[in-house]
């Protein structure tokens, strides 16, 4: 049952990362979605984000990038 829940969560995580590309914008109408399918979760995630605690690196030369939240 989790790998089922994981997938969702995935897929409409996916959808709205891709409507933020489009918009250059984080579509704020769909933060209520995200909360109900990620709880607790999504409060952690945007307080690390609001406090700058998100790192981002790029590895060279493979151009690998890796997202840590310190």
């Amino acid at each position: 049952m989790a790998g089922l829940r994981e997938r969702k969560e995935w897929r409409v995580l996916s959808e709205i990362c891709e409507e933020a590309r489009r918009l250059g914008r984080f579509p704020g109408e769909r933060i209520a979605e995200l909360r109900a399918l990620l709880g607790e979760r999504l409060e952690r995630a945007l307080k690390a984000v609001e406090e700058r605690r998100v790192k981002r690196y790029t590895f060279q030369p493979s151009g690998r990038v890796v997202w840590i939240v310190v």
